[in-house]
């Protein structure tokens, strides 16, 4: 959901190797139970259980973020992102972003 603040979902190289930050804008629906995110190697990528890294619960914040570590140095890393309800019925994943962690 578009939020004013973050119109498509970005991925942010950390301070540490192996670390990425990743933003997207904050869903506003009621009844928001949690984010999922998943990361693959390769665009286009299957959004499956075997690449969903995260479920992430909504924050007070006027963004959704998450930070993923323990990643490869020097290495792209494809990710999308969706918001699930509170009964888990997922919503459209984002569209494909990426980063790329430090050497």
């Amino acid at each position: 959901a578009y939020t004013g603040l973050i119109d498509a979902p970005r991925a942010a190289r950390g301070e540490l190797p192996g670390r990425m930050y990743l933003l997207w804008g904050r869903c506003m629906e009621k009844d928001l139970g949690c984010y999922e995110v998943f990361r693959g190697e390769e665009s286009g990528f299957a959004c499956t259980d075997e690449t969903l890294i995260a479920r992430v619960k909504q924050e007070k914040y006027c963004v959704g973020r998450y930070v993923d570590d323990g990643l490869k140095r020097n290495t792209r890393y494809f990710y999308r992102v969706r918001a699930v309800d509170k009964s888990g019925r997922p919503g459209p994943l984002s569209a494909e972003f990426s980063g790329h962690t430090k050497e």
